[in-house]
C-alpha cells in the first residue's frame, strides 16, 4: 500500500470572546505590567521569612505524619506538595538557595514514593539543610557555605534510583 501525501491542513479564523477581548484597545503595556508584578514582590518580599516559616513548620508536621505512616502514599504527597510549594515561593522572590534544597527533598519523596520505600535520615538530612538554607539566605550563615550543602544532598538523593516510568 503506498502512502498518501496529506492534504493541506485549512485554517479557519475563529471568533471567540477571548479573540475579541484580546484584539481591544485598553489595559497594560506587557513593560508596565512586568514592573507592576516586580514592585508587588518587592512590596511582598518583608512578608516572605513569616511565610516560609509557617511552611516549614507545616512541613514537619507533614514529615511527622509520613514518619508515622511510611506507607501512606497520600503522606507522601502530601509533604512533597508542601515542599513544592517552598520551591515555588523561594524562586518567586529569588532565594535560590532555599529553592535548590526544597526542590531536592521533593526529588527525594518522588523516588522514595516510586521506590516504594521511606528513609528517614534522607528525609531528615533534607530537613536540616532546609532550616541552614533559610539561614544562608537570611543573613545569618555565610553563603559559601551553601553550594556544598546542595551538592551534599544531590548526593543523598542519587542514592535512590530514578523512576523509569
Amino acid at each position: 500500500m503506498l502512502l498518501q501525501r496529506p492534504k493541506p491542513a485549512t485554517l479557519l479564523p475563529v471568533t471567540s470572546r477571548f479573540s475579541r477581548l484580546a484584539l481591544r484597545d485598553g489595559g497594560k503595556s506587557a513593560g508596565d505590567a512586568l514592573a507592576a508584578a516586580e514592585a508587588f514582590i518587592a512590596a511582598e518580599q518583608e512578608k516572605y521569612f513569616g511565610w516560609v516559616a509557617a511552611d516549614l513548620d507545616e512541613l514537619d508536621r507533614r514529615l511527622a505524619r509520613l514518619a508515622a505512616e511510611r506507607d501512606n502514599a497520600e503522606a507522601n504527597e502530601a509533604a512533597y506538595i508542601k515542599a513544592s510549594h517552598i520551591r515555588d515561593l523561594g524562586g518567586s522572590f529569588g532565594h535560590d538557595i532555599i529553592t535548590q534544597a526544597a526542590d531536592s527533598l521533593c526529588e527525594l519523596l518522588y523516588r522514595l514514593r516510586a521506590a516504594q520505600t521511606y528513609s528517614q535520615e534522607a528525609i531528615s538530612a533534607h530537613r536540616a539543610a532546609l532550616k541552614l538554607v533559610c539561614a544562608i539566605s537570611f543573613g545569618a550563615m555565610p553563603p559559601e557555605s551553601g553550594p556544598a550543602l546542595l551538592a551534599g544532598l544531590r548526593q543523598v538523593v542519587d542514592k535512590y534510583p530514578r523512576p523509569t516510568r
